[in-house]
């Protein structure tokens, strides 16, 4: 079938340019965005850098992180006098950045520009990318994302390359490599190599594709030669083979709990704008009814699979953006460009011209998950709101204990804290979950406490809820502390009003408008709500004192 003339298709440049306004307008409504988490990353970064170790709080070895080579990268920026949010952020734009390069160069020697159908998928899977909400929120909301979806896509080029035949020895490292560099960046990348070695070696068994053994052999001693002295050193450094945060997300909570997040996380990005896993679906029945499947279509197809089914396994993530699905934008915007690559190659250009507007249309429905000015985490908002006053008026050196764990003791860097929702404490990591409790267990990571082991270890102060405080209880662990005599006996409650650092004022006080509009709907509880500010926009700060 000859192919369409060129007015009949939505040119190349145009595709690129939409996507290019659209990534500038999302990156303007997300400047002011960063996650709560990512400053415990950014505390493991400031104490190594300040000669403590590799640590969270100073003398104890725990692994509260999952983002390693992001601390280690961040540090190093650090170390040359980089503010550490701006390193985070830094890594996250050229992470992004590298992600959009390597898709390129991938695409551009695969076509080589064959025909123009064929440019206008490459321009289809590259402004996918380009215009990811989620990949470019996260390159202002820190954590490794970003980074974690650059080695993904870097790995995976090289699988490509493999499939078709065009890669050498050099691509079987790189791809060994990348995803060592993966494995590092999060623990799943682990998992993301072993499933892509064993589908290139059913291929190469079944000769569907002209993989060599030896580049079997090179990719699997290229990740192990990274992997293993990590693995040793953290199991070393640590004592246990997996993080923490495992413990803290995974361990002993019950597996209908599990699925029951998972089922709902999934589900919800499938259908969330622009429905890229829907479309690239799509887009491969097209491409199979067209014609026989490539092996690389495949590939790419099982891999989103497997990627899914991981994510729901885990529970998902309660962040916002879809922070764990980072890593798969890249894979279905490749999948999208081989199937339209197939198409072409079909005599389907009709219905690659038809896709093509669909996809196009879809982008711009993703706008609906952009808030107009996306502002720092309620978590970070809260602690940055009195870190101030608590430096200022609490002995350095104080237990506090707290539910989120991020800016406040990153700010507050000279006290020892109890992070009551297990991400960065060994034994409420390790309590067991058979049933949800309380409304703050509705989302995966916000599941586990124990308000006696909290009580026990004596903390100077204890805030419930948010770090602006309640006066009541909102986290398992505040319930729990909340229905012991003891706590009622060795604790008095304190309530004071403080003044916030000025650039939050304005954030503040949206939040607190928000807030209210959502108790007064019947939508939060009066223990979750806040800030409280009085007339002169001081902030009211609920904690609870050791009397002795």
């Amino acid at each position: 079938m000859a192919e369409l003339e060129k007015k009949n298709w939505w040119p190349p440049g145009y595709i690129i340019a939409q996507a290019v306004v659209f990534a500038v307008v999302a990156l303007y409504c997300n400047r002011n965005f960063f996650e709560d988490d990512s400053f415990i990353s950014l505390r493991f970064a400031k104490n190594l850098i300040e000669g403590k170790g590799l640590v969270w709080n100073a003398g104890v070895r725990l692994e509260g992180y999952t983002n390693f080579l992001l601390i280690m990268l961040v540090s190093a920026l650090g170390k040359l006098g980089i503010d550490l949010v701006t390193a985070n952020r830094l890594v996250g734009f050229a992470a992004f950045g590298g992600t959009v390069w390597v898709m390129h160069h991938y695409m551009r020697a695969h076509t080589a520009l064959r025909s123009y159908g064929e440019s206008v998928a490459s321009a289809l899977a590259l402004s996918l990318v380009v215009s990811s909400i989620p990949l470019l929120a996260w390159c202002f909301g820190g954590l490794e994302g970003d980074l974690m979806a650059f080695f993904v896509t870097l790995s995976l080029c090289n699988a490509l390359r493999l499939i078709e035949g065009r890669g050498k020895d050099r691509e079987a490292g790189w791809l060994g490599f990348g995803f060592a560099l993966a494995a590092c960046t999060r623990p799943e990348g682990a998992l993301l190599f072993a499933f892509t070695g064993a589908f290139l070696a059913l291929l190469w068994v079944t000769r569907w594709a002209p993989i060599r053994f030896r580049q079997l052999v090179i990719a699997a001693n290229c990740f192990a030669i990274m992997y293993l002295p990590y693995t040793g050193w953290r199991i070393w450094y640590f004592g246990e083979f997996l993080p923490n945060t495992y413990y803290a997300k995974e361990y002993h909570v019950a597996h209908e709990i599990i699925a029951r997040f998972g089922k709902l996380y999934v589900g919800s990005y499938l259908l969330a704008p622009p429905a890229l896993p829907v479309l690239a679906g799509v887009m491969l029945v097209l491409a199979g009814v067209s014609g026989r499947l490539t092996a690389a279509a495949v590939f790419l197809a099982s891999f989103i699979v497997f990627f899914f089914g991981f994510i729901y396994s885990v529970g998902g993530d309660f962040m916002p953006y879809f922070r764990f699905m980072l890593p798969i934008v890249p894979v279905q915007a490749l999948l999208v460009y081989h199937c339209g690559v197939l198409l072409m190659r079909n005599g389907k250009p009709l219905w690659l011209r038809n896709m093509s507007t669909i996809i196009l249309v879809m982008m711009v429905m993703q706008f609906a998950l952009v808030e107009e000015e996306k502002p720092i985490s309620r978590g970070a908002l809260s602690g940055a709101a009195v870190a101030k006053y608590i430096d200022e008026n609490w002995p350095h050196g104080s237990v506090i204990a707290i539910n989120p764990a991020g800016a406040l003791p990153y700010m507050d860097n000279d006290y020892h804290y109890i992070d009551m929702l297990g991400l960065n404490d060994r034994h409420i990591a390790h309590t067991s979950v058979d049933r949800l409790e309380v409304q703050s267990q509705t989302v995966i990571g916000h599941l586990k406490g124990d308000g006696a082991y909290v009580l026990a270890r004596k903390p100077n102060y204890i805030i419930f809820s948010d770090v602006w405080g309640a006066p009541g209880p909102w986290f398992i662990s505040d319930v729990q502390m909340s229905r012991r005599p003891e706590f009622m006996s060795d604790y008095e409650r304190v309530e004071v009003y403080v003044t916030p650092p000025a650039e939050l004022l304005d954030e503040l006080k949206r939040t607190r408008d928000r807030t209210l509009k959502a108790a007064a709907e019947g939508w939060a509880n009066p223990n979750a709500i806040g800030p409280i500010m009085d007339e002169q926009d001081r902030v009211r700060f609920i904690y609870f004192k050791r009397k002795h």
